[in-house]
């Protein structure tokens, strides 16, 4: 049963932090910036959501709008501004001079669309339909030691590319409709268990496969960017279990953080070792979120100043 006294401390402290982010009145100190304001709001954070009408929509933590990237990247720059003889911004969607200062955008499968980026050149995003982007994408993956794609699969399928500028620097395909790529991969005895599973099959599955990125193209960031789509894009086809799978281990560690479960693991058809994963929707969100905590966690220690030691250097 629901125990009183916390539910209605858990409504006081909403109350408390709600009231806060929407004060429009900074109440938080210049250097609030340097360590708790990398990771919580504060009121110039929120307001800038009721000013610019999207973005920052976090109240507690800046944690899930860095994660999907609708974070104003010129939030800190405003913040600091307040306490400069310049004071705060006067006007409904004003921004701060500079080329960070540009919107989130909740991406749309036709459109390009901003992801944030360090990079001069900001990288875009957009479902694959015509023969040459197509064709493109398969070449490329195949270059980089993938599989050949058969255009009638990507015909079916999902693929999106991310671009710097008109270069096609990353990609992955999500394909809910059979035939399965990872199905293929198995052989034909055991494939046929894991259908009767219910595993690999239209009405429950969708697959994540052919994921690629240019070395040296992409930040960090811009790499879990990749990712973090790749999963919303999973999260949105509404099957119930979403499947991985690689004969690269580097890359099988990095899905398997999310798609926990193994399904297959052995000699594929094409005569190498291989394995495939998966996860249920749910739960395949929840690892998601845990490993970007954990990686966001990891970037804030790297961006923590450190003191100088007291120990003199040698001249």
């Amino acid at each position: 049963s629901l125990n009183f006294f916390g539910v209605a401390a858990w409504y006081v402290g909403y109350l408390v932090i709600n009231s806060f982010a929407h004060a429009n009145f900074e109440l938080k100190s210049k250097h609030y910036m340097r360590f708790l304001g990398r990771v919580l709001t504060s009121t110039t954070y929120h307001s800038l959501h009721h000013a610019r009408y999207t973005g920052n929509y976090g109240l507690g933590t800046r944690v899930l709008d860095r994660i999907f990237g609708t974070e104003w990247e010129d939030y800190e720059r405003v913040y600091d501004r307040l306490f400069s003889e310049q004071g705060p911004l006067t006007r409904l969607r004003e921004k701060i001079d500079g080329p960070a200062a540009e919107p989130p955008v909740t991406p749309s499968p036709s459109q390009k669309t901003p992801v944030h980026s360090h990079g001069a050149m900001k990288l875009t995003t957009r479902i694959l339909t015509s023969a040459t982007e197509l064709e493109a994408f398969a070449k490329t993956f195949e270059s980089m030691g993938g599989n050949a794609i058969p255009i009638d699969y990507l015909l079916q399928a999902r693929p999106r590319g991310f671009f710097r500028g008109d270069e096609l620097v990353a990609g992955y395909v999500l394909n809910t409709r059979a035939p399965f790529r990872y199905a293929s991969w198995i052989p034909e005895g055991q494939r046929g268990d894991i259908a009767r599973r219910g595993f690999l099959v239209e009405p429950t599955s969708a697959e994540l496969t052919c994921i690629w990125m240019a070395k040296g193209k992409l930040t960090k960031l811009e790499r879990n960017n990749v990712y973090v789509r790749s999963g919303i894009d999973a999260f949105r086809s509404g099957k119930p279990f979403i499947f991985g799978g690689s004969r690269v281990d580097a890359l099988a560690r990095t899905q398997k953080r999310v798609l926990s479960n193994t399904v297959y693991s052995g000699r594929a058809t094409f005569d190498a070792p291989c394995e495939i994963y998966y996860a249920s929707r749910g739960m395949m969100v929840f690892h998601m979120i845990a490993a970007a905590f954990a990686t966001y966690a990891q970037d804030l220690v790297r961006l923590t100043p450190r003191r100088p030691t007291a120990v003199a250097s040698p001249n």
